[in-house]
């Protein structure tokens, strides 16, 4: 358990679920708008389909009928059938020679025609083929009859429910143009009965589809069934498992009826289903294997960084690869800005340390009885006094206020008690080298009582007299300058003197470079002292500058301070 919870905190397995979690979203939506806007489309094309197939098989069975009756008119307009039934209706006679003609005139009709079975003609008042004598109202009822009279020559289908045998009858009411289209008979005509079969030859095919073809009285002429659900005779009655699409023909007066199962409409859309979970499953498994490869490519360069930090040892490690992210090669950067000021940071805070330690012994050192060697100074002072020796007297003095000042266990004081120590230090000098020596002060009042390190400004005073004063017989004098503002001053000490030598300057100027900590430099103590004390007291904005030139009298020490 605890192992799976590391996992999921992991910035790349977060990052890898939710984008897994994102494209199963996007592509469940996806998936479902595509298959139902196709779906719907394909049962809008299926639904096409069956309607023109309807209208096709319509005009397929019209252009069928409408062959026969084209051979039958041709038969009608024989001039033998024609003189044949004019005689016969009008001058109640007919010959055997044209019965004989009538009869070849319809066996050649039936020969050539595939279609037809049986042909019966009548005229007005009798059947001349086949001669049986029989009437037409015998063939024909009423109703039969009536509408082949109100069609007057155009071509009447019929059912024929009882003959078995037969699905459809035709009946034509004759018209003798030859002799001033007067009424001439009947014609009474059945196709064969498998005259209908290429209806179930086009259908056999298709599963799930059943038709049916009715007269106008809703009478069954014929019916075709290819489903698996329904038995026998029976048709398919619900209409939300079969689509039910009727055409009605103008020229025959029957409808045509198709019965389509929602299954053969839909046979298209379980193919459609699993083209588009193949589809999406090939996409999810590169996406899911691009994914991987992205997560590893984003946090490699955060496992470099946390190799790095578990290899730090006295100090942070930089990462100093490169990537191919702009915004990891910026964090990597912002890291090792960081990893080199906090090392920055760890040897100021380290040299502090050093220098506080330092300090600490050479204090414990120094105060093995302190006050015993004040108080010893103390009575030499007052011997000379009652010895009349004034001058050491003040000298022996200063001295004490020195070490008094030295061994102060404040590490900052005021600019004026720095101040009040650089003049005893000079009164000390003053007895050493006499009027040889001398020096002035140009200090702004507001900046006496600021805090400063101990022994900050001594330095500068000190050099002057090392490289000003000991180095020539010239009267030399120290001028001291303070000026600026509590948060940006400087301190100028600059003096007269022959200036310190090329080789002496570029040993001070390189010992500012060194590594060395505080308090360890010993030849230039003083100002490479002083000038990393301003480096770790005040940082890099702070500075300390020396001009010189030994051909030409004076030294500059320029110490600047911002805060």
């Amino acid at each position: 358990m605890k192992k799976i919870k590391e996992f999921l905190l992991r910035t790349s397995s977060q990052f890898a679920i939710s984008s897994i979690l994102i494209m199963v979203l996007i592509f469940s939506a996806v998936a479902f708008n595509v298959y139902q806007k196709l779906s719907d489309y394909i049962t809008e094309q299926s639904a096409s389909a069956i309607d023109t197939l309807i209208t096709q098989t319509q005009e397929r069975l019209n252009s069928t009928l409408r062959e026969l009756d084209s051979n039958m008119q041709q038969f009608c307009n024989a001039m033998l059938v024609q003189e044949a039934l004019y005689s016969n209706s009008y001058k109640n006679q007919i010959t055997s020679t044209q019965l004989a003609a009538v009869r070849r005139q319809i066996m050649q009709t039936v020969a050539y025609n595939d279609a037809i079975d049986n042909i019966e003609l009548f005229s007005t008042r009798e059947m001349i083929y086949p001669f049986t004598r029989a009437s037409i109202d015998q063939t024909l009822s009423s109703a039969e009859i009536a509408l082949a009279d109100q069609q007057n020559g155009k071509i009447v289908w019929l059912s024929n429910p009882d003959d078995s045998s037969h699905t459809i009858r035709a009946v034509k009411r004759i018209i003798l143009p030859d002799y001033d289209f007067s009424f001439g008979g009947y014609l009474v005509f059945t196709p064969k009965n498998d005259f209908l079969d290429f209806l179930e030859k086009d259908f056999k095919d298709m599963n799930g589809m059943a038709l049916t073809l009715s007269d106008s009285n809703e009478q069954k002429i014929y019916q075709y069934s290819n489903l698996s659900d329904t038995a026998g005779s029976e048709l398919p009655q619900d209409p939300e498992a079969y689509k039910i699409v009727q055409s009605h023909s103008p020229y025959t007066g029957w409808n045509l009826t198709f019965y389509v199962s929602q299954t053969l409409q839909s046979k298209d859309i379980p193919w459609l289903l699993k083209t588009l979970l193949l589809s999406f499953s090939v996409g999810g498994l590169i996406f899911f294997i691009a994914c991987i490869f992205i997560c590893r490519m984003i946090s490699s360069p955060l496992k470099d960084m946390e190799k790095v930090m578990a290899h730090t040892e006295d100090r942070l490690q930089p990462n100093l690869k490169k990537y191919s992210n702009t915004d990891i090669n910026n964090l990597n950067a912002s890291y090792n800005a960081m990893v080199d000021a906090n090392n920055q940071l760890i040897e100021e805070v380290y040299e502090k340390e050093l220098l506080r330690t330092q300090a600490e012994i050479k204090a414990l050192q120094a105060q093995v009885n302190p006050h015993f060697i004040i108080n010893a100074l103390e009575s030499l002072y007052w011997v000379m006094i009652q010895n009349g020796d004034l001058k050491n007297a003040e000298v022996l003095l200063s001295l004490a206020r020195l070490f008094q000042y030295i061994l102060k266990g404040k590490d900052w004081i005021s600019l004026d008690e720095e101040l009040h120590f650089i003049e005893q230090y000079l009164q000390i000098e003053k007895f050493r080298f006499g009027h040889k020596l001398s020096w002035n002060y140009e200090v702004n009042e507001m900046l006496k009582e600021i805090k400063i390190p101990k022994l900050f400004i001594h330095p500068l005073v000190e050099n002057a007299v090392k490289y000003a004063v000991e180095t020539t017989t010239k009267n030399v004098e120290i001028h001291i300058e303070i000026k600026g503002t509590p948060t940006d001053y400087q301190v100028i000490v600059s003096d007269n003197g022959n200036g310190i030598p090329p080789e002496t300057m570029q040993k001070i100027l390189l010992s500012f470079k060194e590594k060395n900590p505080v308090g360890s430099v010993s030849s230039s103590y003083g100002l490479a002292n002083l000038y990393k004390r301003i480096q770790l007291y005040y940082g890099k904005n702070s500075s300390l500058t020396i001009t010189t030139v030994p051909q030409f009298p004076g030294t500059q020490v320029k110490m600047r301070i911002q805060i």
